[in-house]
């Protein structure tokens, strides 16, 4: 509901609950690359990959980012 410090919070406990769920991590990655921080979120998708290599959304979020910013150099 656009509350994103309260999400994050949120988040933080659920990743000191149980810090090698991939999930949380892709999932504040996705809050912070649509709240406009394309840096954070890079940094949380990397996490999720690093507990979950194969973790097909974290992949393709990851590229998106990638892919955006080598758009704008172009």
């Amino acid at each position: 509901m656009g509350n994103i410090a309260r999400y994050d919070e949120l988040m933080e406990q659920v990743l000191a609950y149980d810090p090698t769920d991939p999930e949380p991590y892709f999932n504040i990655g996705a809050v912070a690359a649509s709240s406009g921080n394309p840096n954070k979120a890079r940094e949380f998708y990397k996490k999720a990959l690093e507990l979950k290599p194969d973790f097909p959304s974290a992949l393709v979020n990851l590229g998106a980012l990638i892919l955006r910013d080598e758009m704008k150099i172009m």
